[in-house]
């Protein structure tokens, strides 16, 4: 008699995603930084205001913009004048001074620190010394993939970040959702084939987001449930199609 060993069964975690109006199967999160899991937007304001007098630098149309590049990006546009690695060293130091008073905004500690480390991210414009800190000073736990402004060479709206951070989630784009805060964020993560759902503390961030095609959009993480859950997948089975 001939006997059939069975092939073991291969236990993985899923998350499942919802929010009023979106729910979804996904392998993992990823999320922005600034404005959506910590209140940093006042500090990065307060550091470009300081670096701008200092430099006699009118920020008054830029400063929005500024919340979505890296330090680089930003000061090409604001200052092209100026030497470049002097004044990011320069910008840089300001925000990592005032980094150490960063709060979580509400519902991310409970949101993002109930999924596997393994199954989120972090991609933020920040430096990683200063995304580091700020994220040590509102008691989130380290992310162990987080893509920060020195890791690329284009931030976004440029895909690159998230398609940086795909590889590093072994993930495909269709199994993955990012929370982002700004439309630039948005339409990175769209580039590069992600589904996107906004953080819009008011209407006017809320309009803007629905334009880059946010699956929703919502006030703060609070009104996010990701929930991981044991399933069980068959290696024989993996990639097979079903039989007619």
């Amino acid at each position: 008699m001939n006997t059939r060993i069975a092939s073991p069964h291969r236990e993985t975690t899923r998350l499942t995603v919802s929010t009023g109006n979106y729910r979804t199967d996904a392998a993992a999160v990823i999320f922005d930084l600034d404005g959506v899991l910590v209140d940093s937007h006042p500090q990065i304001d307060r550091a470009l205001q300081q670096w701008a007098h200092s430099r006699d630098v009118d920020l008054r149309t830029w400063r929005q913009e500024a919340h979505a590049l890296t330090d680089p990006e930003f000061i090409a546009l604001v200052a092209p004048h100026l030497d470049m690695k002097t004044e990011t060293d320069a910008l840089r130091s300001i925000e990592y001074s005032l980094a150490g008073t960063t709060r979580a905004h509400r519902g991310a500690q409970q949101t993002y620190g109930k999924i596997p480390h393994d199954l989120r991210c972090i991609v933020t414009s920040g430096s990683r010394s200063t995304v580091l800190r700020r994220i040590n000073s509102a008691k989130l736990p380290s992310p162990r993939i987080l893509v920060a402004a020195e890791d690329v060479r284009y931030g976004k709206p440029h895909p690159e970040p998230y398609l940086l951070a795909l590889e590093h989630l072994r993930a495909s784009a269709t199994e993955v959702v990012v929370v982002e805060d700004s439309p630039a964020g948005a339409r990175a993560a769209r580039a590069a084939g992600l589904a996107v759902i906004g953080i819009a503390e008011t209407e006017s961030i809320r309009q803007n987001l629905l334009e880059e095609a946010v699956v929703d959009c919502i006030p703060d993480l609070s009104f996010l449930t990701v929930t991981p859950r044991s399933s069980q997948s068959h290696p024989d089975c993996e990639g097979a199609l079903p039989r007619d």
